[in-house]
């Protein structure tokens, strides 16, 4: 007896998703309304999509932010990068650093120090953080 194994063939491409987003909602907002889902989504890396099925499914949408201190520390290495880009543009035009400069310098690279610790520090906590809350 022969078996049919052309209803079984394989016809190729991409494998299908095991739970494919086939169904489609539409909805109709005014043009302010859209503008506002875009921005909170985009304020959070998600589509517009995305967002909306998160709150629609979950009722919230869990967003995590910065912590301020964090914010402050990327705010005092921007003003370090700016001194080093200034001392180094003297550097290569061949000129000598006056005293203030040569303080500066060492400030900064005290300031840059201790500011990598900082991030380091927040950066093991905020992983400790998630490891306590992925074990619930």
């Amino acid at each position: 007896m022969q078996t049919n194994t052309a209803s079984i063939k394989n016809k190729g491409g991409r494998p299908q998703k095991e739970n494919p987003k086939k169904d489609f909602i539409g909805v109709h907002c005014t043009k302010e309304q859209k503008d506002i889902i875009e921005k909170r989504a985009a304020a959070i890396n998600l589509s517009s999509s995305e967002f909306l099925r998160e709150l629609g499914v979950n009722g919230k949408i869990i967003c995590r932010t910065i912590d301020k201190t964090v914010l402050q520390e990327l705010g005092n290495l921007s003003h370090i990068r700016s001194c080093l880009n200034q001392l180094a543009k003297k550097k290569s035009q061949g000129k000598d650093f006056n005293l203030y400069e040569r303080t500066l310098l060492f400030d900064t690279a005290d300031t840059l120090l201790k500011a990598g610790e900082l991030v380091q520090m927040k950066i093991k906590n905020e992983l400790n953080n998630d490891r306590k809350t992925n074990d619930r």
